[in-house]
Parts: structure tokens; sequence; C-alpha cells
């Protein structure tokens, strides 16, 4: 995609998603299919019974996380006739293609049996059946139900960890360190550590770092009296003032300039703080949540970040997780935007399809190849792929896959 973001290296993450997962299941993943509600039903391979699985329009079950019910594909694109796979080796599967089905995996028809590692695996193979549904092979853990979704779309184990470290951690008042990628949603992210906890009927402040001018740094963030500099008509709380009570998102933490790191350490050791043109500090209470796409202990070795500061707000971490690691939410996700931006602009679009063979808007090609691609500027850049899809190809029967991925 000529839209592509660069790949930003994020501070060390507190858990590594990729580390011990020999618990986990071979699963087959719903990602496209003409009922756009079974969207994430899954299929856990090999769990009780090592053989051969067939895959077809009849066989094996997909059920929802949590659901009562479980169906076959039933596409009547699909062939009767199975697809199989197979164990091989230690964490590796064969994949034999069906002569009667067309196959596409990770982008290349298959046309005779072949092996994937497991490294392959990790990584999520996307599996087109019929130019019509998508499906991904992958590893996972089994579940049975799911945490609380809390503002977010999707279901897979990165994920759902980060659900369950939310709520553990908004019940707490020491501040949190988010982590994680430009664009992975870490405003989400807050908001729903403040939605979670007991300050969430008081105010959530969001601050851009970045987006402050060093010279009036400290009068925005901690407030001002009237008349204490030139243009101060009116007396201003300050950030930390307006999220009394509540919580304060200090975004992109690293590019606070150095001597607001200072009274920013201060303010949250001591829980006071001091206008601008006042002889008095005032407590507030406040809980901090940062966040940074920096690594921030190379900017402490560069003299750029102090380290009190990040030890301080470290107390508690959270590493949003990219979305190539999240490959099994990227199309309810792409959905979800493209159903948003629908609303927006009033776009004759209809995202269901039949299956009596007429393609739909979102050829099944085109999932696979989203679903496939690294995004490097993760959800931000999945939302402006979405607005991309819908302005340019809104008024069309279907979009052309080689434009859209031009």
């Amino acid at each position: 995609m000529k839209r592509d973001l660069n790949l930003i290296e994020t501070v060390n993450p507190v858990c590594d998603t990729h580390s011990q997962r020999t618990d986990d299941l071979f699963c087959l993943t719903i990602v496209y299919h003409p009922d756009l509600d079974r969207i994430g039903e899954r299929s856990y391979l090999f769990e009780q019974n090592p053989a051969p699985v067939a895959l077809s329009r009849l066989e094996p079950l997909f059920s929802a996380i949590g659901g009562s019910t479980a169906e076959p594909l039933s596409s009547t694109l699909v062939s009767r006739k199975p697809i199989w796979i197979s164990v091989s080796g230690s964490d590796g599967v064969m994949i034999a293609p069906s002569t009667t089905s067309q196959l596409v995996v990770a982008g290349h028809p298959l046309h005779g049996p072949h092996e994937y590692t497991g490294s392959e695996l990790e990584r999520g193979l996307v599996l087109e059946l019929a130019n019509r549904l998508v499906l991904l092979l992958h590893r996972t853990k089994k579940r049975t139900v799911s945490a609380p979704a809390l503002g977010f779309v999707g279901q897979c184990d990165a994920l759902e960890s980060m659900r369950h470290d939310i709520v553990q951690a908004a019940q707490q008042a020491a501040p949190v360190l988010l982590l994680g990628e430009t664009g992975v949603g870490k405003e989400l992210t807050a908001q729903a550590l403040h939605q979670s906890g007991p300050r969430k009927e008081k105010p959530f402040i969001c601050v851009n770092m970045a987006a402050i001018p060093t010279a009036t740094a400290t009068s925005e963030l901690f407030g001002h009296k009237k008349g204490s500099f030139t243009g101060a008509i009116n007396e201003h709380p300050g950030y930390f003032g307006l999220a009394h009570g509540g919580s304060l998102f200090l975004d992109e933490i690293g590019a606070t300039p150095s001597e607001i790191q200072a009274l920013t350490l201060r303010a949250i050791e001591t829980g006071e703080i001091q206008a601008v043109g006042s002889k008095q500090t005032q407590k507030v209470d406040v809980r901090i949540i940062a966040a940074t796409d920096e690594d921030l202990q190379l900017a402490i070795d560069q003299g750029r970040f102090r380290a009190p500061l990040l030890h301080r707000l470290s107390a508690y971490c959270l590493t949003v997780p990219p979305l190539r690691d999240r490959r099994e939410d990227i199309s309810n996700l792409l959905l979800h935007f493209i159903r948003a931006e629908i609303e927006t602009t009033n776009a004759p679009v209809e995202l269901s399809f039949s299956d009596d063979g007429q393609p739909p808007w979102i050829p099944s090609a085109l999932v696979a190849d989203i679903i496939g691609f690294d995004w490097p500027g993760n959800v931000r850049q999945l939302i402006n792929f979405s607005r991309y899809l819908v302005g340019h190809f809104g008024s069309q029967p279907t979009i052309n896959r080689e434009q859209a991925m031009a």
C-alpha cells in the first residue's frame, strides 16, 4: 500500500505475547463470510484427536466464543469435497487442497499438499475459499467466555489480555504508562481505564504533550492567575485543575519539555500544583495516565527524559498490541470503521452479500490482502484506509482490488 506509515519501535513491553504458547491450540477463525454475523466464529483443531481435519462446506463446526450453537461454513460455493489439514512436525501443519474447490493460502493458489511452519502459523495463515470466504489458521488459547468489551472491537488473545489488565489497573490509584506503536489506540485504552474505575463519573482530560508550546506549558498544565502575564485576562485552572477528581491523560509524554517534566513529577508526587502568578500551592486529586511510542530509556540515556519521572509513571505498565498481532480482529475492525464512514457520508454501500455468486462490495481477495498486511500505522491507518475505500468506491458495485491496494 502506498499509504504505509513508518514502523515505530516502542519501549520494552511488559509482556511478550509470543512467549510460552505451548498451551495454544490450532484454530480456524472465520474472518469473512456471506453471513457477516459469523465473523469471529472459531473451530479448534486437533483438540482431542491428532487425526487430519476435513475443511469443507459441511465440516468442521464453528461457534462464537461462549456461543451455544455450532455450524459448518454452509456456503454453497464451497465444495463438499474437503481440504485436509494435518499436523506436521511439532508445531506446523500440512494443507492438502481439494480438486473441486479453489484455495488460496497467504496470497498463493494452492494446487498440491504444502507444509507450513510454526512461525507462519504464529503470524496467521490467511485461507481464501472459493473466492468467497476467508479463514485464518492460527494458534490461540481456547476461551468459553470473554472479558467486557470496554469499547474495543476484537477477540484476539493480545486484546483479551489487555482487557483484563485494564480492569485490574483501573481499580488502583497509581499512574499508568501505556506503551505502544503509533496508531494502536492508546487514547482509547486510556478512556477504557478511566471508564472502568471509580472515577468514571469525573472528568477525563486528554492532553497532547507534543502540542503544548514550551512557553505556555506551565500555564496550560497548572493554571494561572488573572493578570499574571500579558494576555492573562482571566483565571485558568490548568489541565491538572480541570481533571480534579478524575483522570488526566498525558499523551506523547516523551515530548514533554525538560523543565515541565520536573514540575509534572512534583505534581504527581505531592498532589499539589502551583498556578502561574500564585504564591500558594493547590491540592489536586488526579489519576495520571501517560502514553508514548518512544523508547523512554533511550531518551533518558540521551538526556531528553528524566529517569525519576519514568519510574513514577510506570507504576503500572500496559502494552497496547500492534494490529499485526491482532489479525483475527482486522476484518471486524474494517467493517466497523466502514459502517461508521457509511453513516457519516450516506454512501450507497451494501456490505451484506448472498451466496448467489454475485461479487460482494468487498472482494474476499481484498479481505485476505488486508488481513495479511502488516499495518505499520496500526488502527489509525486502517481507519484512514476504510475512509479511502468508501470515498473512492462507495458508488461502485464492488471495490477494485488492484486500485485499492495500489
